[in-house]
């Protein structure tokens, strides 16, 4: 292989060269990818999220299928989290029943976090819900269906 110089006045490219700018451009692009998907990860709380329990509002049903969410809390951070609890497996409609996790920041549109659970996998990871200072700047919200049609699925209450 030949030596990489610099080619001041040249318009070729050593083939080690054009290597190395595609990986840089790759790496830049893998980091704004992974800060676009830091927003829908699980918590990373500083201290202990410790379980408070259902909270009662927020179970919803859907033929069959049931889910509620979680309380947690991160009293180190002064923040609350959320995760969602399914009772998952075949709806009354004779089809698999499926459960996510919604949040949203502010009143803001909701949107899914995480993946779709389908029996027996019955409870999602933690997620971030809101501040002691400022409860209302992030809700969760559970939700259960069975998909047969697009609206087939329920989403209650809010935490």
């Amino acid at each position: 292989m030949k030596p990489l110089r610099h080619l001041a006045h040249s318009d070729q490219v050593h083939p080690l060269r054009r290597f190395t700018t595609a990986v840089r451009a790759g790496s830049v692009a893998a980091a704004a990818l992974a800060s676009f998907a830091l927003a829908a990860s699980p918590a990373a709380a500083s201290g202990v999220i410790v379980e408070i329990g259902p909270v009662a509002s927020t179970y919803t049903a859907f033929a069959g299928c049931t889910a509620q969410v979680i309380a947690g809390t991160d009293r180190e951070a002064r923040e609350h989290f959320g995760r969602a609890s399914f009772q998952l497996g075949t709806s009354s409609r004779g089809k698999p029943c499926l459960g996510w996790l919604e949040r949203r920041y502010r009143g803001q549109d909701w949107g899914q976090v995480g993946d779709k659970h389908r029996w027996p996998d019955t409870t999602t990871a933690w997620y971030y819900a809101g501040s002691f200072d400022d409860p209302q700047s992030a809700n969760v919200r559970a939700c259960v269906g069975d998909f047969l049609y697009s609206n087939s699925f329920s989403c209650e209450g809010q935490y």
